[in-house]
């Protein structure tokens, strides 16, 4: 082989191993790399469960608290039904004592399947007296507007008054009423030592307001006139009757409306 062919023969040789090593080359730098893709994988995986497992705790902490909150709610709503009954029970027995203690200073009489509260009172003194009464009848509860006129023969002023019209002032307000006359009972005394003028009707809504103005008030004057006219004024303890007779109307009217 001549000199020159030797050479060709290498430059052959060596193209060739040159391409070889190339493409060795290009397939090492270029390959996959399993190791990578798996670990990448993994990450990926561990990312998606990680994900899944929160929305789990989210989804579970969503439905504890809306569970905590219905708890919390319902004992709320417990505690406030207890208190509310717990001041029920102690109103009923507060009022139960105040009607007991009403009552103890009152007149009560059990008459033809009713029950008359009226004042305790004794002798009246010469004057125009104002004497409200509770009639509680088949649980029905009515209040009566009752004015007393009476003179004793002893008194200055002593006779009749015949009375059809009443001013009741308490502390500057004055309430007045015409009387049906019908309703009034004129009566002399044995002897004619005193007579009297009972007037008694069914206490309308004007007469409630008066009564609770009386009650409430610390100096009433009473003008009671028709053929003639007299002016008497309510002592403090007149003036307690009627303040206790308006309370004890009040929870009787609520005992017979089931409100206690």
């Amino acid at each position: 082989m001549t000199t020159k062919q030797v050479i060709i023969a290498f430059l052959v040789l060596y193209l060739i191993l040159m391409g070889v090593g190339g493409a060795m080359y290009y397939f090492i730098v270029n390959a996959p790399k399993p190791q990578a893709q798996a670990k990448t994988q993994t990450v990926e995986a561990n990312k998606n469960a990680k994900g899944a497992k929160t929305e789990v705790k989210e989804t579970d902490k969503k439905t504890l608290d809306t569970e905590t909150l219905k708890k919390q709610k319902e004992e709320e709503e417990r505690k406030a039904r207890e208190l509310e009954e717990k001041k029920r029970k102690e109103e009923k027995e507060r009022i139960e004592k105040l009607k007991a203690s009403i009552e103890a200073k009152m007149k009560v009489v059990e008459r033809g399947g009713a029950t008359y509260y009226t004042g305790n009172r004794g002798k009246e003194l010469s004057g125009v007296h104002l004497r409200p009464f509770i009639v509680e009848n088949n649980g029905a509860v009515f209040l009566k507007h009752d004015i007393y006129y009476y003179s004793a023969l002893d008194d200055p002023n002593y006779g009749w008054i015949h009375g059809s019209h009443l001013d009741v002032t308490a502390d500057g307000q004055t309430f007045s009423y015409e009387l049906d006359v019908t309703k009034r009972r004129d009566k002399l005394g044995k002897g004619a030592e005193d007579l009297t003028e009972h007037y008694v009707a069914d206490a309308d809504k004007n007469v409630e307001d008066m009564l609770r103005a009386v009650g409430g008030a610390t100096s009433v004057t009473l003008r009671y006139y028709g053929g003639s006219d007299i002016v008497s004024n309510l002592s403090r303890e007149d003036i307690r009757r009627i303040y206790d007779m308006m309370t004890l109307y009040d929870i009787l009217k609520k005992e017979a409306n089931g409100d206690l």
